[in-house]
This record gives structure tokens, C-alpha cells and sequence, in this order.
């Protein structure tokens, strides 16, 4: 009996870590871009802004075309979905919508 309850208290929070690790692996593929038919891989978007008064604001759409002669992009699309600052530095983290094609 003792080795039962040894061997389950063993496994259960391997299982529930592999369960865990695993989904989190799942979920950085998608937000790389990772093409789960084909296997593709693109890297994430691009997130560009600029300075105005020590504060952080969108740049002008017209500089989207510029941007798209950069090496390596294949499309820019004009998004922000949302944004806020974490920790005691104030480090800006910025939430960007991925289009569905």
C-alpha cells in the first residue's frame, strides 16, 4: 500500500508538469506563427513605435510602406490591440492581434 501511494504521489505531478510544459509548448508555436499543417514556422509580428514627450505612440500609418521594404517582411499590418507596462521598471508589454490567413 505504501509503495502505491509512493509511486501516485510520484507520478501525478510529473504527469501534471508534462501536461503543463506540453501546453505551453503548443501555445509558443502558435504565437510564433508555427503553421500546424506544413510545419512552417514564420517569426512573430513586429511591434513599432515611437517616442513623443518620454511617452510611447503609434507611428504614422504612412510610414507602414517603409517599413514593408525592410528584408525578410512579408506584409505589415497597422494593429494594436492593447498595451501595458509590468514590473517595478516599468517594462512595456504590448498585446498584438494575429490576422486568422
Amino acid at each position: 500500500m505504501v509503495t502505491v501511494l509512493a509511486v501516485v504521489a510520484v507520478l501525478v505531478p510529473y504527469l501534471v508538469g508534462t501536461g503543463l510544459v506540453e501546453g505551453l509548448r503548443q501555445e509558443a508555436r502558435i504565437a510564433i506563427g508555427a503553421d500546424v499543417t506544413t510545419g512552417q514556422e514564420q517569426l512573430p509580428d513586429l511591434y513599432v513605435a515611437a517616442n513623443q514627450f518620454g511617452r510611447r505612440v503609434p507611428i504614422p500609418v504612412s510610414l507602414a510602406k517603409t517599413i514593408g521594404e525592410f528584408d525578410g517582411v512579408i506584409r505589415v499590418v497597422p494593429r494594436i490591440v492593447g498595451r501595458i507596462t509590468l514590473g517595478k521598471d516599468a517594462v512595456e508589454a504590448v498585446l498584438v492581434g494575429m490576422p486568422q490567413k
